[in-house]
């Protein structure tokens, strides 16, 4: 899905920059791949501090540790602002490109510059409630684990 989601973005964003009456050109071809390097770097970031979360979890439970929406609001809370700000500085670079002479390269800026705003949006909401849907399922397996772990202890025993 962090493959997924860059294209998605795209698709959106020139859908609606076209549905707006912008022109198609083949630089806008170039959009996607912009889009899929910050992106799938960003899905990147907030996986590896759900692990890290998720170890943490497991090294220090509480009883909010095996709740998917603080492991969550954990992992975001450290990455969020590192994926708000590598997504600004590729919009406000765009934002200042838009200006310039050129029309292609002003369509190019434009065209990524929505492509990586629909593509933070769709980060923040769309992959974090992937994320958490597949963390329901491993806090599942974890506490079957467990369950499983002391059935076969007490039979031991």
């Amino acid at each position: 899905m962090a493959c997924v989601l860059p294209f998605m973005s795209c698709a959106t964003a020139l859908g609606i920059l076209f549905f707006c009456g912008v022109r198609f050109a083949s630089i806008l071809c170039v959009v996607p791949f912009l889009v899929l390097a910050i992106a799938v770097d960003s899905s990147y970031l907030m996986v590896h501090e759900w692990q890290r979360v998720v170890k943490h979890c497991r090294e220090k439970p509480t009883k909010d540790s095996m709740d998917v929406g603080y492991r969550m609001s954990e992992a975001l809370t450290e990455v969020g602002p590192s994926i708000l700000i590598s997504a600004l500085t590729n919009i406000f670079a765009d934002g200042i490109g838009a200006f310039t002479g050129s029309p292609e390269i002003t369509l190019l800026c434009v065209g990524n510059l929505f492509a990586m705003f629909i593509a933070f949006i769709y980060q923040m909401t769309f992959y974090a409630g992937l994320m958490s849907l597949v963390g329901k399922y491993e806090v599942f397996k974890e506490m079957s684990k467990e369950v499983d772990s002391a059935v076969w202890m007490q039979n031991l025993v």
